[in-house]
């Protein structure tokens, strides 16, 4: 579907010229950013995925070998607090506010102004980062929400082992990460396929941390290792796909930067006359 509207050339002639929209407007902004930025998952990328899957494949691993309580499976436990696969899940989140507060600092000094959706989303993912290492949300949910909704004591519930913040902050977070997809749309331009794959990578960490997480309720005890497992690497590779698009708007923005600096330099060159 497109729209043919009337041009004015540079000369003063004018020409017909069609205007795409709705679905062709998606498709033709797609494929203009694939031809100018290929989707390739740079190497940083892609050795995030792959400590993603060996964390998981090594807490497996350590519930075969190794005993309960034991050092070993403590430390690499993705259930477990101050722990390395902690420690990394928050270094993750903590990495896409780095990419956020570098736009920020870049606006302000391209631009000369503040870009406030970037540093809101620098400080919402330095909150998630923190919250990772320090179970905020887990505290709330237990020492707030438990309490008006079922009561002092959970353990008799249906969801005795999440408490009900699945329900209340998993949608919220949701939003809110679909909200700062939208805002990478709108802060760099045609981003359609970074938007989405921001979009993927907030679904998937949602839908890992309140979906999966809320069948810990109902799983027996002897695959509650298992749930864990598709729970907590579907949060890291949740966050690596949101890391790859907070990248490539890193990225983006440089080379239209560069670009913009090479047309200002142009403009300024005035070939003299002998």
């Amino acid at each position: 579907m497109s729209r043919t509207i009337e041009r004015v050339r540079h000369d003063g002639a004018t020409d017909a010229a069609e205007v795409p929209l709705g679905g062709e407007l998606f498709k033709s902004g797609v494929r203009r950013e694939l031809k100018d930025f290929p989707f390739q998952a740079p190497l940083t990328v892609r050795l995030l995925f792959v400590v993603d899957l060996a964390l998981g494949a090594a807490y497996g691993v350590s519930h075969l070998v190794a005993k309960p309580g034991s050092l070993l499976r403590m430390f690499l436990d993705l259930d477990g607090e101050r722990n390395l696969p902690t420690w990394y899940s928050s270094i993750q989140l903590f990495l896409i506010a780095f990419c956020f507060a570098r736009l920020a600092k870049r606006h302000v000094v391209w631009l000369h102004r503040v870009p406030w959706p970037a540093v809101l989303m620098s400080a919402g993912f330095c909150f998630l980062s923190l919250d990772e290492f320090s179970q905020i949300h887990e505290g709330i949910g237990h020492f707030y929400l438990d309490r008006m909704v079922i009561g002092a004591d959970r353990s008799e519930s249906t969801l005795g082992v999440t408490g009900v913040w699945p329900f209340i902050l998993g949608p919220i977070l949701l939003l809110g990460l679909i909200l700062m997809a939208r805002v990478i749309h709108g802060l760099v331009k045609a981003a359609w396929v970074t938007t989405l794959l921001f979009m993927a990578g907030a679904v998937l960490f949602v839908g890992s941390a309140a979906g999966v997480g809320l069948l810990a309720n109902v799983v027996p005890p002897d695959m509650k290792h298992v749930q864990i497992l598709f729970e907590e690497v579907g949060e890291m590779m949740g966050a690596t796909l949101m890391l790859w698009a907070s990248l490539r708007v890193l990225v983006r923005e440089r080379r239209a930067a560069r670009k913009a600096r090479l047309q200002a330099k142009a403009a300024q060159y005035v070939p003299t006359e002998h």
